[in-house]
This record gives C-alpha cells, sequence and structure tokens, in this order.
C-alpha cells in the first residue's frame, strides 16, 4: 500500500464507503521510535524509489487514516511481521545473484535493493506489518 500515490486514502475511502469492505493488507510503516535521522532517511529513500513522499506512516498515523476512511478503530489489528520479511528477501537476493553470476547475469536494481532491504532490517526503521479493519457497523 505505500506505494499509492498520492497516498493509500482514495483507496481507503472507496473501499470502506462505497463498497463497505472490511481490509486487510500487507504494508511498511515508520518505526516512530527509530532515530528522526532514519525516518528522514527511509522516507528519502522511498521517494528515490517511487513512493509518494509521506508513503510512510507511523502505526498511529496508519490506524487515524483508517478511522478517517471508515473503519472502526476498536477492530484495526496491525500486526508486525517484519522478521519473517526483510531478512528472508535480502538472503533470496543473495542466492539468486550467486547463482546467476557464473553466467555472466547481473541482477541490476535487485543488488540496490538487497541493500535497501538490509538497511530497513539492520536500523529497524521501517517495520513489514500486515493490517486488518473492519467497516464501522451500522446501528439502527
Amino acid at each position: 500500500m505505500y506505494h499509492f500515490a498520492p497516498s493509500r486514502m482514495p483507496l481507503l475511502l472507496y473501499a470502506a464507503r462505497e463498497l463497505k469492505a472490511n481490509f486487510m493488507a500487507f504494508d511498511l510503516v515508520l518505526n516512530d521510535k527509530a532515530l528522526l535521522s532514519a525516518r528522514l532517511t527511509a522516507k528519502l529513500v522511498g521517494r528515490l524509489a517511487g513512493c509518494p513522499l509521506n508513503a510512510f506512516l507511523t502505526e498511529e498515523q496508519y490506524t487515524e487514516q483508517l478511522v478517517d476512511a471508515g473503519y472502526d478503530k476498536g477492530t484495526v489489528s496491525i500486526q508486525d511481521v517484519t522478521s519473517a520479511v526483510f531478512s528472508g528477501l535480502v538472503s533470496h537476493i543473495e542466492r539468486q545473484q550467486r547463482s546467476l553470476k557464473p553466467y555472466g547475469v547481473s541482477m541490476g536494481s535487485m543488488g540496490v535493493a538487497r541493500r535497501i532491504f538490509d538497511w530497513a532490517d539492520s536500523t529497524g526503521v521501517l517495520r513489514a506489518v500486515i493490517v486488518v479493519a473492519r467497516v464501522k457497523s451500522k446501528t439502527a
């Protein structure tokens, strides 16, 4: 969801208000406990990677967007799955690079992606999360 431009809000509004659809997604959130310099770097790296400038939100900001779109705050669940994501991506890219090297093939931009995922994993500035929210129920 972090790559939606200019923000994820139009999608959330449409899903909640028009479709009356519950929401479930994988996304990246900023760790609000990370150093300010690391958070700013994450925003800059995201921008260079083609993400909207304010794509990475804190968990609190993300929850606020969901509620503003029409989801019930009491049903919002954001589960951290970081430990199963970044290091696994780094390992996979490294294996692919090793298997292609004997053939003179480079993974090009995937090398950059590997470094970004490794940085995100080592600094903890970004968290990989599963987000679940239910639309507000209508009471009679």
